[in-house]
């Protein structure tokens, strides 16, 4: 039914999700009423994840929507359930489109889904729309219009008793009102979604409740309450096992212990915290323990202690790259250090602190410039399309009124030559001044509109250029032919971008003595996948560059929390599907990472499919570790790495998909040519292929060989 949603609205009950694809495809086949097939789509829609297919199936329910609601009265019993399936289907288009980057379409699509849902009452679908707009302002940066329709949704989640829902939405509701300073309003939402869940006996989201109020408490300084609902929230983190849940209540009710001065029993909550999570091997969570033990122990005035913990805060926090708690640790060091007389020591810490606030601000600048820009971006487009919009109802009011003029001028003409042949030669006089009057309106207005026309001529011409220029920086930042000259015995790349600029990507980077080639696939094309691009390249050159981090599969790993910690704190699954491949020029081996796409390996004569995980670098259903998959040093005959791009092409005699084995075969009957004669027969099959189609996304194929 709806992908974007956590709860699923059933519109007619009778049906399990239980029932496999087949089965509901075989069902579907000898279905013998459009309900049902509406029914059965929506069932396969929230069985499928892979949205190349069941955007097909949205695309039926559409159709079998429309051919009904041509013959349906609004009176009729299925009017008003095919509007549903209508609006829902709408709404899995915005979903799509907001996955993909496409924001103005879509708001466009949210709003078209809305009006559907609201024209037969649907109040479910009405709530669903009203908290997609919400999450297109919320991305917006635009707090106050976020807020108001979160506030519609929640008010219709009430209204039709959905308890799971509204409890989210009021959680959601207390993070904003915190981090818009308003603790009244925040501990209010947090309470009400507190209720609700008790009424659930949604044990998981009551504890983590029972640790955001407890939080709002220990801020406004009321440690006694802090205290009160952290020990709820232990409580239930204890009945369900939750180890992480039971170390984190733990360190809280240490700091409130710490704030008040209470040192032993302080000490006594950071041990049990620091256990738990070194058993479960949570080194961000036992990094800011070791921290509080330092604290603690400076606070005591007992330096020694004091340096040893910190020192092992510091070495984990490197280790795991965190610049703020390094910061923090960095601070903590250089007040022991003065205490301990050790000033050059000190000194360096000094130095540290201020490098790390550097990077932190340095970071958050280039987040808020992405956020930025694509606002400005909305706000351009959307701007644009008021204008035409404005010029095309001014063309159509300016025919009305002429003819309007030309309807008038035959009805005085015919009264008057009734009334009397001698007021003939006057009227005639009458109409030709009108009409020379009307001619220089006409003239001016024509003037007016090719002015206009010119100005946005002018303006498009301004966008075009920009992301030209957009188009020279994301160029710039892929792996230039000279280093892969260097870095290979042989290799070609074909890139066609679908738009002026791309969200596929093939980037390289070498770090002792050690060669890393990328070829990947960000969300979206055009102006948001370049964006992504961008983003992406950044955390890769970062991960390898910066945090010296080794092997692909951890590459990956970090690359996904600095992604899902940067623009996906909302639940938006934005990254990239790609391979990272490490040549050690020492071993001759390879080793690789593969998110979703998998490389291609020629032996022996052979063409055989390697290994990928079934995952996005982003925010994903799985939260697992990426794969670490090695290579044999002198194992191939040449290796190919590509994106979805060239596979999905329509085209051909029957207007269909290339496909993957047509591709596969592609490449292993050319692997024994030169290169570049292999990147020119992949571009001539592919242009032949589409025709006169256009191209549906961007191509990235890279043949290399070491």
């Amino acid at each position: 039914m709806l992908k974007f949603l956590q709860v699923i609205f059933i519109l007619l009950p009778g049906l399990y999700l239980a029932q496999n694809s087949d089965s509901l495809k075989h069902l579907l086949t000898n279905a013998d009423n459009d309900t049902l097939r509406c029914v059965l789509l929506e069932q396969l829609i929230e069985a499928e994840d892979d949205e190349k297919i069941w955007t097909g199936y949205n695309t039926q329910i559409k159709q079998i929507a429309e051919r009904n609601l041509k013959s349906c009265r609004p009176n009729d019993l299925l009017y008003k359930s095919f509007n549903r399936y209508y609006a829902d289907a709408f709404l899995n288009d915005a979903f799509l489109a907001q996955n993909q980057g496409n924001n103005i379409s879509a708001f466009a699509l949210y709003e078209k889904s809305l009006a559907i849902s609201k024209k037969v009452n649907y109040l479910a679908g009405v709530a669903n729309s009203l908290n997609g707009i919400g999450i297109m302002y919320n991305f917006q940066g635009n707090i106050p219009k976020a807020l108001e329709y979160y506030h519609q949704c929640l008010k219709i989640q009430e209204q039709i008793g959905d308890k799971q829902g509204a409890a989210i939405t009021l959680g959601n509701l207390g993070y904003l009102y915190s981090n818009q300073g308003n603790e009244a309003k925040s501990l209010e939402s947090y309470f009400k979604s507190l209720a609700l869940l008790k009424e659930l006996n949604d044990k998981t989201g009551l504890a983590r409740t029972y640790n955001n109020i407890g939080v709002r408490y220990g801020d406004s300084g009321d440690n006694d309450k802090a205290l009160e609902y952290y020990n709820h929230g232990l409580t239930i983190y204890e009945q369900t096992g939750s180890r992480s849940g039971i170390a984190l209540t733990l360190n809280n009710i240490g700091f409130i212990y710490f704030t008040q001065k209470k040192y032993k029993e302080a000490l006594e909550n950071f041990k049990k915290s620091l256990a738990l999570r070194e058993e479960i091997k949570d080194k961000e969570g036992m990094a800011y323990s070791l921290l509080n033990f330092a604290r603690l122990y400076e606070r005591q005035k007992d330096y020694s202690l004091a340096l040893k913990y910190s020192l092992r805060s510091l070495e984990l926090s490197r280790e795991l790259g965190y610049p703020e708690n390094i910061r923090r640790t960095a601070d903590l060091l250089k007040k022991i250090y003065i205490a301990k007389s050790n000033y050059p020591k000190a000194l360096e810490m000094f130095e540290l602190t201020v490098k790390m606030k550097d990077s932190i601000d340095n970071i958050k600048t280039r987040e808020a410039t992405i956020k930025k820009q694509v606002e400005i971006d909305f706000e351009k487009k959307e701007t644009e399309i008021k204008t035409l919009a404005r010029a095309e109802k001014e063309k159509l009011e300016l025919k009305a009124n002429e003819d309007k003029k030309r309807q008038n001028i035959i009805i005085y003409s015919v009264i008057a030559g009734l009334i009397m042949m001698s007021f003939f030669l006057a009227y005639v006089f009458r109409s030709l001044q009108r009409n020379k009057k009307a001619n220089k309106i006409i003239s001016a207005q024509k003037k007016e509109v090719e002015n206009q026309k010119h100005l946005v001529d002018e303006k498009q011409k301004e966008i075009v250029d920009s992301i030209n220029y957009a188009r020279r920086i994301q160029y710039s930042l892929l792996a230039h032919e000279e280093f892969l000259k260097k870095n290979t015995s042989d290799h070609f790349v074909l890139f066609k971008p679908k738009d002026i600029v791309s969200g596929d990507f093939y980037w390289a980077a070498e770090k002792n003595n050690r060669f890393y080639i990328a070829v990947c696939d960000s969300t979206g094309h055009g102006v948001p996948g370049a964006f992504m691009c961008l983003l992406n390249i950044g955390f890769l050159s970062e991960a390898i560059n910066e945090k010296n981090i080794v092997e692909p599969n951890e590459v990956f790993d970090y690359v996904r929390e600095r992604l899902i910690s940067t623009i996906s704190k909302e639940g938006k699954q934005d990254g990239f599907d790609g391979i990272l491949l490490c040549y050690n020029r020492d071993t001759k081996n390879i080793s690789y990472a593969a998110a979703n796409n998998a490389p291609v390996i020629v032996q022996n004569g052979n063409i055989e499919f390697l290994a990928a995980d079934k995952m996005p670098v982003g925010l994903g259903e799985r939260k697992a570790g990426f794969s670490l998959f090695t290579i044999p040093a002198n194992s191939h005959e040449i290796l190919f790495l590509y994106t979805d791009g060239y596979a999905d092409q329509f085209g051909g005699a029957k207007g269909k998909k290339f496909k993957y084995k047509p591709l596969n075969e592609l490449l292993f009957s050319n692997y024994s040519l030169s290169t570049e004669t292999q990147k020119i027969k992949l571009d001539d099959t592919f242009e032949n292929w589409r025709g006169n189609l256009e191209q549906v996304d961007d191509v990235c194929i890279l043949g290399i060989r070491f």
